[in-house]
């Protein structure tokens, strides 16, 4: 039932860490998490010969040095977002405005997309603080929510349940009945929030990074189903302490296309522009995953 003994040294841990990193100024927090990342990348060396060797399947051409580069500085950003989730409920419109780089054209565009008046489901891949942009969204008056799965430990699962949706983004339990929720919720004129490079079995079939990829096609099957606008987006950390949301494009179902063609289509052009963005800044996106994109 995830309340065993490990699960609730997990959750102590991650309760612990919770209060340290919400404590702490915004750049001390950070060089913590700056310490814990170099240990894990340089002593326990956490899947860095698979970042290794995935970073070379993408960039093939790349000196040894490079590649190292980019696999530690993509390790680091990872902590450092995990950091940023924990301090969630600090990121108010003030955080937002300091730490984000282009905040005012980010809420411009959301101005311009109809933002909060439409429903929308806004896509976007591993690099950067997802939670930034959820957050800029529900500051523009969205109404945010998320499909996730439960983790093992239900205790850790459900105290970042908790904390995360303290900020009133709301949390979907992948159920039975999820699709018509999320269809509901999206003709309601509410926001779906999605991260989509992940690999999955029988997925749409994408070109991206110079291979072929089969990827979940929820976000615009979904956008397709109840008819709305699917937002592509990347993040990006610049330095330490500051963000950039850069909104790339925003589609609209082609009602005169199949619902296949359509969902191919626009997961497509989502991709194209993630493809884009990685090839700009390799070191931003998430090399260390266990599902890799690219994998058979």
């Amino acid at each position: 039932m995830g309340h065993g003994l490990k699960h609730r040294l997990e959750y102590g841990v991650v309760w612990f860490l919770v209060g340290v990193f919400r404590l702490l100024p915004y750049r001390g927090a950070l060089a913590i998490g700056w310490g814990i990342a170099w240990l894990g990348h340089n002593v326990v060396r956490y899947r860095r010969k698979v970042a290794y060797t995935r970073i070379r399947q993408v960039f093939p051409d790349l000196l040894p040095s490079k590649v190292r580069s980019i696999a530690w500085l993509s390790w680091r950003n990872l902590v450092f977002n995990v950091i940023d989730t924990l301090r969630v409920s600090k990121m108010d419109a003030d955080w937002l405005r300091r730490h984000v780089v282009n905040a005012e054209d980010v809420y411009r565009t959301f101005d311009a997309a109809g933002i909060p008046a439409k429903g929308l489901v806004a896509i976007s891949m591993h690099a950067g603080c997802a939670e930034i942009a959820a957050r800029m969204l529900q500051v523009s008056d969205a109404r945010v929510f998320v499909i996730s799965k439960m983790q093992k430990n239900l205790l850790v699962s459900r105290k970042l349940f908790e904390m995360r949706g303290a900020t009133g983004i709301t949390f979907l339990p992948v159920s039975d009945g999820i699709y018509r929720q999320v269809l509901r919720r999206l003709r309601d004129g509410e926001t779906l929030a999605m991260l989509s490079d992940l690999r999955v079995e029988g997925g749409t079939c994408v070109n991206f990074l110079g291979h072929q990829a089969n990827v979940a096609p929820g976000a615009a099957l979904f956008a397709r189903r109840a008819d709305v606008s699917l937002m592509i987006a990347v993040f990006s950390r610049v330095g330490w302490c500051k963000h950039r949301v850069d909104v790339k494009r925003i589609l609209h179902p082609d009602m005169s296309l199949s619902v296949d063609a359509d969902v191919q289509r626009m997961m497509q052009l989502a991709f194209d522009e993630f493809d884009q963005a990685i090839q700009a800044h390799p070191e931003q996106w998430f090399w260390h995953n266990k599902k890799w994109i690219l994998g058979s």
